[in-house]
């Protein structure tokens, strides 16, 4: 809960804010005092290739360190002028 929080309240300092772009399902790794939990972004829910973010939250202190590897700018995708739909 405390990394979907993170990555909502500075949705900014990740990419352009636009509602079709989301974090899918979080996939989490424990260790002793840390856990690592991954998200895979996707646009209009469609999978971003090689696209996501890692947060780190400690058991004690929060949010310890974020890792992200995601498309920053939609901009071509948002004024349509990629099509989204596969066709022949």
């Amino acid at each position: 809960m405390a990394s979907r929080g993170f990555l909502r309240s500075h949705a900014t300092l990740f990419s352009t804010v636009t509602p079709r772009l989301e974090f899918g399902a979080p996939s989490t790794k424990r260790s002793a005092q840390r856990s690592f939990v991954r998200y895979q972004q996707k646009y209009a829910s469609l999978e971003v290739f090689a696209a996501c973010v890692i947060v780190q939250v400690h058991a004690n202190a929060g949010i310890q360190a974020v890792t992200s590897d995601i498309m920053r700018d939609t901009a071509l995708l948002d004024s349509n002028s990629v099509a989204l739909k596969p066709s022949i």
